[in-house]
């Protein structure tokens, strides 16, 4: 897709480092965000700003859409000046982390002749800047194979996960091993400290020990969620509720999952 006219709606915890990314690889980019400071830090690195998600989609050949949550993405594919009042057939839309009925929804509200991959992202901040994001996707084969270059700019690791929706529930899933995770450190912590354990000590021991894990190896990220970027924990904690809800309508039990979400991950202050 060497000339592809990527439209990129979200330039927050994320989308903006995905934004770059894009650009460094060389598409043609189009941005779009609520935020006028965010936009115009993309727009000095050379990309195109839209005054709308309509106007956006309107020129787009891919649109990729990666803001917070259910309502946010409803109010920026179906409201007005929307990304549904601007598609023209051939488009291809990628969605960030959204609930599996979201995408469902989407695909029976679209013209024929427009493409939907759900391609949610996992690695953080640090990921989405240095393109080394884990990218899981659902949808049509041949689509995602077309889009490979596009996502490819964007991570390291890009996994098919099957058809549409595919992409969201293994991102669902790995979220809960993240939370619960964290919400185990945080209790072993807690207990070495009323022991008079050096949590230094500890982490050393977790390193080299079976309480390894991506979590104790990038503890510096997980605390920095905890504290000063709160909107990175929030989205976090945001995935786990889709996750817990899609669980039961599944008729799945996570009485673990359901357990460590009841925890406050934040630290106090």
């Amino acid at each position: 897709m060497a000339r592809v006219k990527v439209g990129f709606i979200g330039l927050g915890v994320m989308g903006k480092g995905m934004a770059k990314n894009l650009l460094k690889a060389g598409f043609d980019i189009n941005v779009f965000d609520v935020v006028k400071e965010l936009r115009e830090e993309l727009q000095k690195l050379g990309a195109k700003v839209s005054g709308s998600a309509k106007e956006l989609s309107a020129i787009s050949n891919v649109v990729i859409v990666m803001v917070r949550d259910d309502q946010q993405t409803e109010e920026v594919v179906y409201g007005r000046e929307g990304v549904l009042e601007g598609l023209k057939k051939g488009t291809l839309i990628i969605m960030s982390t959204v609930s599996p009925g979201f995408i469902q929804r989407l695909e029976t509200k679209v013209k024929e002749g427009i493409d939907i991959l759900d391609a949610p992202v996992s690695g953080g901040h640090m990921g989405a800047d240095a393109g080394t994001l884990s990218i899981m996707v659902g949808g049509k084969r041949e689509v995602f194979e077309k889009c490979r270059t596009v996502l490819e700019a964007m991570g390291e690791n890009i996994f098919y996960c099957g058809g549409s929706g595919a992409g969201l529930g293994a991102k669902l899933a790995n979220n809960m091993i993240l939370e619960v995770t964290i919400a185990a450190v945080l209790e072993s912590l807690a207990l070495g400290s009323k022991a008079g354990l050096d949590s230094n000590v500890l982490f050393d021991i977790y390193k080299t020990s079976t309480g390894g894990s991506w979590v104790i190896e990038h503890w510096d990220f997980v605390t920095e969620m905890r504290t000063i970027k709160p909107a990175t924990l929030a989205l976090l904690r945001k995935d786990v509720g889709l996750a817990l809800d899609f669980a039961k309508e599944k008729g799945v039990a996570v009485p673990l999952t359901s357990f460590s979400h009841t925890f406050d991950l934040s630290e106090k202050k």
